[in-house]
């Protein structure tokens, strides 16, 4: 009786360190599969399309006539937009989002 415990505890430690082992190649794997075949991408700071040292010193955002929807097919949220925001305004953003009643963004 003593040697059926033994075995049935030392199968259940094979069992687990196989599981363990699977799963650590699996890691393995997908880390080859990143390093390997997935497309790199384009890298941060392209250097030959660097702008000037002083840009922008100032400037404003124009928004003109703006349709925009969440994706292709759902209907339009904003529709003929206009808005002008001059260098240094603060402007905030508030509507619903997700499962919020409001969201509130600003933007500088």
């Amino acid at each position: 009786m003593l040697l059926l415990t033994d075995f049935s505890i030392r199968f259940g430690w094979l069992v687990r360190q196989s599981a363990d082992v699977e799963n650590n190649m699996n890691s393995v794997e997908r880390i080859i599969h990143y390093a390997t075949e997935v497309e790199q991408e384009a890298p941060h700071e392209l250097p030959d399309n660097k702008p000037p040292a002083g840009w922008p010193a100032n400037g404003h955002v124009e928004l003109r006539d703006v349709f925009l929807s969440y994706r292709p097919g759902l209907p339009l949220v904003l529709r003929g937009l206009n808005m002008t925001v001059q260098a240094g305004e603060r402007i905030g953003i508030v509507g619903r989002y997700d499962k919020f009643p409001i969201h509130f963004m600003w933007l500088c």
